[in-house]
């Protein structure tokens, strides 16, 4: 597969699992101190609830979206948030707030 055909592949692999576990329209699940969902529709991005054993940045877009999908059907807890709300829950996962499932 092409390089610019495996990308392609995988920002359609990517949308769909992002539908899969939000539905549609597609919109960051992050809840806010108040109870509210924050709610934003852009810069999604899949969350591992629990934290991951790997830097997903080691692997090229395909290989991570097919590695996120199997975790999807292995039982892996995965979430949708937005940038902004992933930075935030990330820095939590890091200083040990969170355990890898």
């Amino acid at each position: 597969m092409s390089d610019s055909r495996a990308i392609e592949t995988a920002r359609e692999l990517r949308a769909m699992l992002i539908i899969r576990l939000v539905g549609f329209p597609a919109s960051c699940q992050k809840v806010k101190p108040d109870g509210t969902r924050c709610g934003r529709t852009e810069d999604l991005q899949i969350e591992h609830c629990d934290g991951r054993p790997y830097q997903p940045r080691e692997l090229d877009s395909y290989s991570r979206i097919r590695r996120y999908w199997l975790e999807y059907l292995r039982g892996v807890r995965l979430s949708v948030y937005c940038k902004p709300c992933n930075g935030n829950q990330g820095a939590r996962i890091r200083n040990g707030q969170f355990r890898f499932a």
